[in-house]
């Protein structure tokens, strides 16, 4: 049932429960409450020390509270509820005249076929619709518990629908194993080429970045090891992530399934990336002019300035997506790729130690 709720949660399943077999539950549940009750005052008719006596609960009370939850729940989702009150009883009267299945050498059925006059209701020619029932005595074909009886086939090309629009399930299990957990590997195939491109349903991986923008820059400081990026720079001291802008691209490095589903992506967003950066008074004279830097506070302190270098440059993350649920469980900022210097057009970094141009401007070296 959760890999159930799942697909309907993300559209890709939708469940429909007759309001016959709603009303059955109902019957069946107070049938045996009923029984248990009876249990009770036996056994509070049997024992001597009124301490031991059970207290009888109100039989009213326990059914309209499981009829109120299981409303709620076929609520919650989303449950199509097909009615049996505009079903014709002449169409029931004559397919149990006929003795035509679910009616079976008696009249005894009419519930059952009131269920499937419902599915005949919902059946279409675009979707596959999962009948899920033990009751092979009554739907199915001889010695089959999958095979729908020949009338109900019959039922179906009546109304000019193939016959495998409708298929039989004897259970839940049986209907994830054979039919719900191959269209899961597809859904998330499907899923997987599109994360590829940044984007899947209405999750977009930029947006997310940008959403989660401070605990990228608090994971960030977190790990402080910005060698990968100032390295060769001893002059900056103290560098710390101050904000990242929003960024203008997102390469999307490796997607693949996980299990269930559950798809894991490799990521870098290209970003102009804000550092608080301090230099040593004498260290700042010699340097000023050989770094990208915007001033914050020139004293600083007695000994240090205060200073900001932006470098448009890719941070490196990953995460697990649930493509059912269509969110982010959990995610990892795997730092910054190493650059060797700055463009001197664009301020963005270099990437490559044999780079002739800039990535983002495109702007020649020499």
């Amino acid at each position: 049932m959760v890999l159930i709720e799942k697909l309907i949660a993300s559209g890709e399943c939708k469940l429909i429960v007759p309001e016959i077999v709603i009303l059955e539950a109902h019957n069946l549940y107070k049938e045996e409450m009923s029984k248990l009750i009876q249990e009770m005052k036996k056994f509070n008719g049997l024992v001597t020390n009124a301490q031991y006596a059970i207290k009888v609960p109100d039989i009213n009370q326990i059914r309209k509270h499981y009829e109120s939850k299981l409303n709620s729940r076929l609520t919650t989702l989303n449950a199509y509820r097909p009615p049996f009150s505009d079903i014709p009883q002449t169409s029931i009267v004559s397919r149990a005249l006929a003795h035509k299945r679910p009616f079976h050498e008696s009249d005894r059925g009419f519930r059952d076929a009131l269920i499937w006059e419902c599915i005949l209701k919902v059946a279409n020619s675009d979707n596959t619709t999962f009948f899920i029932s033990k009751n092979c005595k009554d739907f199915c074909s001889k010695g089959s518990i999958e095979q729908l009886h020949p009338d109900l086939l019959e039922d179906l090309k009546a109304k000019g629908l193939p016959e495998n629009c409708v298929c039989l399930c004897p259970d839940i299990k049986g209907l994830v194993n054979s039919q719900l957990l191959s269209h899961l590997k597809k859904v998330v195939n499907d899923a997987t080429k599109q994360l590829k491109q940044g984007q899947y349903k209405q999750f977009s991986i930029r947006q997310w970045f940008i959403d989660n923008r401070e605990q990228i820059e608090t994971l960030l400081n977190r790990h402080g090891d910005f060698g990968a990026v100032l390295h060769g720079y001893r002059e900056l001291e103290d560098p710390s992530v101050s904000y990242i802008e929003n960024p203008d691209d997102i390469t999307v490095e490796e997607v693949f399934a996980l299990e269930d589903d559950k798809v894991y992506i490799d990521a870098k967003a290209y970003a102009d990336v804000i550092f608080d950066v301090f230099i040593f008074k004498p260290d700042y004279y010699i340097i000023e002019d050989e770094y990208p830097l915007e001033i914050q506070d020139s004293d600083w302190n007695e000994h240090y300035v205060w200073a900001q270098l932006t470098i448009h440059i890719p941070i490196k993350f990953s995460m697990i997506f649930n493509v059912l649920d269509v969110k982010v469980e959990e995610f990892e900022v795997n730092g910054f790729e190493e650059i060797f210097g700055w463009c001197k057009f664009c301020g963005a970094a270099i990437l490559s130690d044999a780079a002739e141009g800039c990535y983002k401007c495109g702007k020649s070296f020499f």
